[in-house]
Parts: C-alpha cells; sequence; structure tokens
C-alpha cells in the first residue's frame, strides 16, 4: 500500500493509517488528519459485509436449533436493518443453493424482535401469516421478495452473525 504510515491492531480490529493522498473508498480521517482504514476479520468459514461477520449453515434444522447453534459459533441468527443488508443475505443463502433460510426474526408479545437484541428498525414482509402458529422469520433469495414467518419447527438453512463492536 503505498504512503503506509503505521499499523496499529485496537480491539481486534486493525487499523491501516495512509498517507493522505493514499486511494482507499473505505479510509476513515483519524483526528490527527491521517486516513486510516478498518480492515476487519472474520472466522474461516464466515464472510464479512460492512464490518460484521455472517455464516450460512446449510443444514436445514428447526429455528430453535439454529439458534443454538448461532450461539455456538459465538453469534446469533442474522438480523436485516436495511434493504441493502437483506439484499446481502439473500445473496449469501442463493448461493449455497437455498431459496429459503432462518433469520433471527421472532414473534413475542405482539411485536417482531429479533434473537440477538438490536432494534427491529426494518420491515421487508413479502407475506404475514398468522403469529399465532408462525412466529419466525425466513428469508426467500426468490428476486425482490422479502421476508415471511413460518412455524418454528419447519427444517431450513439458517444465517449467523457476528456484529462489530466498533
Amino acid at each position: 500500500m503505498r504512503g503506509l504510515l503505521a499499523l496499529v491492531l485496537l480491539g481486534g480490529v486493525l487499523v491501516v493509517g495512509a498517507a493522505p493522498g493514499a486511494r482507499n473508498s473505505s479510509a476513515l480521517t483519524s483526528p490527527a488528519g491521517t486516513r486510516a482504514e478498518r480492515i476487519n476479520f472474520c472466522l474461516d468459514g464466515w464472510e464479512n459485509f460492512r464490518g460484521d461477520c455472517f455464516y450460512l449453515e446449510n443444514n436445514p434444522t428447526s429455528w430453535g436449533t439454529a439458534e443454538r447453534r448461532c450461539a455456538e459459533r459465538e453469534g446469533s441468527l442474522a438480523s436485516a436493518h436495511s434493504a441493502l443488508e437483506y439484499h446481502y443475505l439473500q445473496r449469501l443463502a442463493q448461493k449455497g443453493g437455498h431459496t429459503f433460510a432462518w433469520l433471527g426474526g421472532y414473534h413475542f408479545l405482539g411485536e417482531w424482535r429479533w434473537e440477538g437484541g438490536s432494534p427491529f428498525d426494518y420491515v421487508n414482509t413479502e407475506s404475514d401469516v398468522s403469529t399465532s402458529e408462525n412466529q419466525c422469520l425466513l428469508i426467500n433469495t426468490e428476486g425482490n421478495k422479502g421476508w415471511s414467518n413460518h412455524r418454528c419447527n419447519n427444517f431450513f438453512p439458517s444465517i449467523c452473525e457476528m456484529r462489530s463492536s466498533c
């Protein structure tokens, strides 16, 4: 990398300082006026998207088993907070050859929540059937279709996530 000034490891995120003229589309300007880039690392088998790590579990399971498997990997079932993130999750499931995959959304006490605890601040519902029996969210990878709710004991692949802390 041209104009490299220093490498510093801070809290598990490698920060690369570069000269002010260096080309880097995801560079941030540090207080000292140099440009810095966050390089996030994901574990083997996980994929990085905008600083967070995602893992496609190809083995179909119930939503509850999928939740436990993500927790065993130090993550949670994936949540979507924007159209861009939802489309990324669609592509990840498609890459594994799947039309459907569990997300971390579930219906509890009359509202939708994300299993990982993040706010349910983006909605992309393709079909919303009765939540009395269909309380878990499933991504649909067909075109621009949104998610739908299904019975939690159905078996589908799932997508796990590890959100960055910075």
